[in-house]
């Protein structure tokens, strides 16, 4: 199974697609509550997911450079993401000044309601080493940049979910079944519209080639590389 993955409000949002099948069509929607069960079911092959996998102790990840360098004029789409100590703190005041102690940068509240779901992640991903080889992070604003070849309309105005639905429409997603299907199935306080279209574009992207954006990784705390899939060329 393809998959690819977007934080929600109701949890996480998931594209996939069969492994032996090449046919968008066949894509489907869903949301879960956990990650667990989606990544264990045994069918998995790649999953890209939009939440930082690898955590540093005492320094920034240098891959959000690397990642804003990649997107000149969408730099605010990219979040610094907290240290270990900040992301397991158990206030905001009490993660920011962690964050701020260990690299010089104060928490941002973006970041420190992600803070959940990067525990989440990271966790399920030390106690099942074997995802090491099948999940792996990437940036939906990097994807479409490239894919596109020009800056997109903000993904939270009309504009920029109508840019984002027709590039995908033009690569033949049944992204419009897809949308009104999740909008009946799950309310908004569950998941939006741009997670939707983000899981999609991951899940692209699981399906072709792709490429690391960092040629030399930092090595987070579990012993992973930190890097982002990135489309490659071919």
């Amino acid at each position: 199974m393809w998959m690819g993955i977007d934080g929600c409000r109701g949890g996480w949002v998931i594209a996939s697609m069969p492994a032996d099948s090449s046919r968008v069509v066949d894509i489907e929607i869903e949301v879960a509550p956990r990650l667990e069960a989606p990544l264990l079911n045994g069918e998995l092959s790649v999953a890209l997911i939009d939440m930082p996998v690898g955590l540093l102790s005492d320094r920034s990840r240098q891959i959000e450079t690397l990642a804003r360098r990649a997107l000149p004029g969408q730099a605010s789409t990219v979040f610094n993401v907290p240290v270990a100590d900040a992301v397991y703190a158990s206030s905001y005041p009490e993660a920011s000044a962690l964050n701020a102690r260990h690299t010089g940068k104060k928490l941002s509240k973006q970041a420190w309601y992600l803070c959940p779901k990067i525990r989440e992640l990271n966790e399920l991903l030390a106690a099942q080493p074997a995802l090491a080889s099948k999940v792996f992070e990437s940036h939906p604003e990097i994807v479409y940049r490239q894919w596109v070849g020009q800056r997109l309309p903000k993904k939270k105005t009309a504009e920029g979910e109508r840019a984002r639905v027709e590039f995908l429409r033009s690569v033949g997603v049944p992204v419009d079944r897809l949308v009104r299907d999740v909008s009946t199935r799950y309310p908004k306080r569950v998941v939006l519209i741009d997670d939707v279209l983000d899981a999609l574009v991951l899940l692209l992207l699981a399906t072709r080639p792709s490429r690391e954006l960092d040629p030399a990784p930092q090595i987070a705390l579990t012993g992973c590389p930190i890097n982002l899939r990135v489309p490659g060329t071919g």
